[in-house]
C-alpha cells in the first residue's frame, strides 16, 4: 500500500523540469582546463600553427587543437598520474565539440635504428598475453606511487600494417578505477627510429574521432634527412621488427634496448567528468564570472 503513493510521487518528479546542475556538478569548459593547466606550468599554443616534434619531425596543428611541446606533454602525463618514458616530444588535444567531445594525442620518438618492415607475421593473441604480463610490471610502480592500477583488457583492433605509408596500428582498451579508455597507437617508420602516435580517448568517441585523427596525421611529416624512404647503407638498423615493435620489444629484444619500460605505458587522460583525480584538480575553484560575482562583486 505505501508504495503505490511513493510510485504516483515518483512519477510526479519524472514531469517536473530537471533541475539545473549546481557550479559543483557542472563541467569545466575547455577555457577552465586550459587555465588550470596553465597555473600548473603547462604552456599551449593554439591551432593553427606548427608543432615541432624534437629534430625528428613537425606537425601541422589546425584550428580545434592546443599544442603542448615534450616537456609540458611530459608534465600533462604525470598530471595525470601516467608514467613516463621521457621520450616524449610533444600532445595535441582536440577541443571541438567541449570537453565531452575531446581527446589527445601523444607523440614519442625511439632512437632505435631503422626498422624492416618485412616480417609482417603477427600473433596478436601472443602479444597481447605478453603486454598484460608487462602491465603487472608498470602496476607496481603506479602503487609506489600511490596511483590507480591500470588493467589492459584486450585489444579494441588488433594489429595491422599499412606497406604503403609504413604504418603499424593497433589499439587497447584500457581500463582504471572504472573508466575505460582507447589507446589507438599508431607507429610511424623513419630513418633512424620510430614515432609512436598515441590517439586517447573514451570508447564512445572513436567512431567521431578516426576520421578528424587520420586528416591530423596528413599533416605529420619527418623532417628531411630523418624519412624512411632517406635509409642509406650504413645506417643504424634496430634490433626487432614490427611485431616487437608492438609490444614495445618483448622478451630479451626489450631488456636489451630498453623498450620494457613501454610494455605497461598504458595513457589514461581523465576529463569526462569531475569526478576522481580532476575532481581534485578542480577542487575548491570557482570559475572566473563566479568569482566576478560573488560577494563584494
Amino acid at each position: 500500500m505505501l508504495a503505490l503513493p511513493a510510485f504516483a510521487f515518483a512519477l510526479c518528479l519524472l514531469a517536473q523540469d530537471p533541475p539545473e546542475p549546481t557550479a559543483e556538478q557542472a563541467l569545466p569548459t575547455i577555457e577552465d582546463i586550459v587555465a588550470r593547466y596553465e597555473q600548473e606550468g603547462l604552456e599551449f599554443k593554439q591551432g593553427p600553427c606548427d608543432g615541432q616534434l624534437g629534430a625528428q619531425a613537425h606537425i601541422a596543428v589546425p584550428e580545434g587543437f592546443y599544442f603542448l611541446d615534450g616537456d609540458h606533454a611530459r608534465k600533462l602525463l604525470e598530471l595525470n598520474q601516467n608514467l613516463t618514458s621521457g621520450t616524449e616530444l610533444g600532445a595535441l588535444w582536440h577541443t571541438g565539440g567541449g570537453p565531452e567531445q575531446s581527446w589527445w594525442v601523444f607523440f614519442e620518438f625511439s632512437n632505435d635504428g631503422y626498422i624492416k618492415d618485412d616480417d609482417t607475421d603477427i600473433d596478436a593473441d601472443g602479444l597481447l598475453k605478453q603486454m598484460q604480463e608487462a602491465t603487472d610490471v608498470g602496476n607496481a610502480e603506479r602503487q609506489k606511487r600511490g596511483w590507480p592500477q591500470m588493467q589492459l583488457l584486450g585489444w579494441h583492433k588488433a594489429p595491422f600494417y599499412d606497406p604503403r605509408t609504413h604504418n603499424l596500428t593497433w589499439s587497447k582498451l584500457v581500463e582504471a578505477e572504472g573508466e575505460q579508455t582507447i589507446n589507438w597507437s599508431t607507429r610511424l617508420l623513419g630513418r633512424e627510429g620510430v614515432m609512436s602516435v598515441d590517439l586517447v580517448l573514451g570508447p564512445e568517441r572513436v567512431d567521431a574521432a578516426l576520421p578528424i585523427f587520420g586528416s591530423l596525421l596528413e599533416g605529420f611529416e619527418f623532417n628531411s634527412g630523418h624519412k624512411y624512404a632517406e635509409f642509406t647503407s650504413g645506417d643504424k638498423l634496430a634490433d626487432y621488427g614490427l611485431a616487437a615493435l608492438i609490444a614495445g620489444g618483448a622478451g630479451a629484444v626489450a631488456l636489451k634496448t630498453g623498450l620494457f619500460a613501454k610494455l605497461w605505458k598504458l595513457i589514461l587522460i581523465p576529463i569526462l567528468a569531475l569526478g576522481g583525480w580532476l575532481k581534485k584538480f578542480f577542487g575548491g575553484r570557482k570559475r572566473p564570472n563566479e568569482e566576478a560575482s560573488g560577494p563584494g562583486a
